[in-house]
């Protein structure tokens, strides 16, 4: 695949690897400043989101002790995709940026905290994914609450991955019916449900296949938490301002703060109903946990 390719090339020689490491930070870079200058609404929320994903494998594989300049090179050259498809789709009611920094932190506390179960609970980590909290902290920091929630939900989704790695087939049902749920739920508020829909079907994919169970599982969950994830952002957006629908001319839409001021007609949902996957999933794990200590 594309990732082999560009390792190949990067072991070829430590000028081309060199290269690729300054190609990859480049690209990185010009994608974050465009997408800086796109606006965010219910419809390129989990672009902006995804995109900020791939953007940040790129920084933290650069800053790694070890880079691989082949891995970032090909993660890197995908993201002009993502974000010419996320100016495509920068229409619709617009997120509310208070509304959306309280969702922000709400994800954030949760990584954490899912982050800290492995760890002291079964003394597991995840590479360098406390880097990626510390990343996410100082995002938020810096006011940048999608980038932020990028990083939070590649933790969540990886810390639940690995609890339930041991019995993949135990959750794959539960994983998949928990992610239907929330996708429908997230739906309410306007949310298209496109990477969502994605992950499902490859984890549709991957369960038929004899020893792609993990794999499955480990896609039901990314569905679960991104349609939540977004649901929740989703339901942020204000009615009073709304992006027209580009139409087939390449026109690049108006920067961000400077809508089209229309009615929309949206659903939202109280934001005190707070997403429950991933607070109930620490809690039963942590009850697992607990009966298991006291059979020892």
């Amino acid at each position: 695949g594309i990732v082999r390719y560009y390792k190949d090339q990067a072991a070829a020689s430590r000028r081309t690897s060199r290269t690729l490491y300054d190609q990859a930070l480049q690209m990185a870079k010009e994608a974050e400043a465009q997408l800086a200058q796109i606006p965010v609404t219910v419809n390129n929320v989990d672009l902006v989101v995804a995109s900020y994903t791939r953007m940040y494998e790129v920084y933290l594989q650069a800053n790694s002790t070890s880079p691989d300049a082949g891995a970032m090179y090909a993660r890197a050259v995908t993201l002009k995709p993502w974000v010419d498809e996320t100016r495509k789709m920068a229409y619709g009611p617009v997120l509310n940026e208070s509304a959306l920094a309280e969702v922000a932190q709400m994800y954030l506390d949760y990584a954490k905290a899912m982050y800290a179960y492995l760890e002291t609970t079964y003394g597991m980590t995840l590479g360098d994914y406390a880097t990626a909290v510390q990343l996410a902290e100082d995002l938020y920091g810096r006011g940048l609450y999608l980038a932020s929630m990028a990083n939070s939900i590649e933790i969540i989704a990886e810390s639940a991955s690995a609890l339930m790695a041991s019995a993949p087939d135990k959750y794959l049902d539960v994983a998949r019916d928990r992610a239907l749920i929330n996708m429908a739920r997230a739906a309410q508020c306007g949310y298209a449900n496109t990477l969502p829909l994605s992950y499902l079907q490859f984890g549709d994919y991957f369960s038929g296949q004899q020893t792609g169970k993990p794999q499955a599982l480990a896609y039901y969950i990314m569905a679960s938490i991104y349609s939540t994830a977004m649901g929740d952002a989703a339901c942020t957006a204000e009615g009073s301002v709304t992006y027209q629908r580009p139409g087939l001319s390449p026109e690049t839409p108006p920067p961000a703060g400077h809508g089209v001021a229309t009615t929309s007609v949206t659903t939202p949902m109280g934001r005190e109903e707070k997403s429950i996957w991933i607070p109930v999933l620490i809690a039963l794990l942590a009850v697992v946990a607990l009966v298991y200590a006291s059979r020892r």
